[in-house]
């Protein structure tokens, strides 16, 4: 990314823990509601819904919301070299295989990547403080991290799953 893209980034990205949570939230409701069969991935989440209880009031999804977007911070934070976000992203991806014992399906990382993109998408168009064309640009400049997320941790968790790991050092 240019200089230009680089500060469109920072400037349309919030710091803000509660925007944060709010935006992570979002992005995993999206994806509950587009993918039910995801949820499976998250075992407290049917341990919540059986006790009568509301998942999203958990830590535990509190958590894993948060975690969603501070993959999004970290690039934003190293947009200048991601070369070591790269490899962190691999990381987390390969990391994954760990978490899932099922493992995840091919379709997965695209119902990930679509609802990030579309609260992306949403959240530039409500910039009122950016012009219509910063905004379009904006937009492309987020689908672009998006996608670079989405391939470099599907990368990584498709090398876990064959004992491929190269990137075993030196990641952020």
């Amino acid at each position: 990314t240019d200089a230009r893209d680089q500060a469109l980034l920072r400037s349309t990205w919030s710091e803000d823990f509660e925007s944060l949570y709010r935006m992570g939230s979002r992005m995993y409701l999206h994806i509950f509601r587009t993918n039910p069969t995801i949820k499976d991935l998250f075992p407290w989440i049917a341990q919540y819904e059986k006790a009568g209880h509301y998942f999203t009031d958990s830590p535990e999804f509190r958590t894993q919301a948060l975690r969603l977007v501070q993959t999004l911070a970290k690039v934003v934070e190293n947009v200048t070299r991601l070369e070591g976000v790269e490899g962190y992203l691999y990381k987390l991806g390969h990391r994954h295989v760990g978490y899932l014992a099922d493992g995840l399906q091919t379709q997965y990382w695209t119902v990930f990547q679509i609802a990030m993109d579309t609260l992306l998408v949403e959240k530039m168009n409500g910039l009122s403080n950016l012009s219509k064309a910063d905004r379009d640009r904006a937009i492309l400049v987020w689908k672009d991290v998006v996608a670079y997320v989405n391939y470099h941790m599907k990368t990584g968790y498709e090398d876990g799953l064959k004992g491929i790991n190269k990137y075993s050092t030196g990641i952020i």
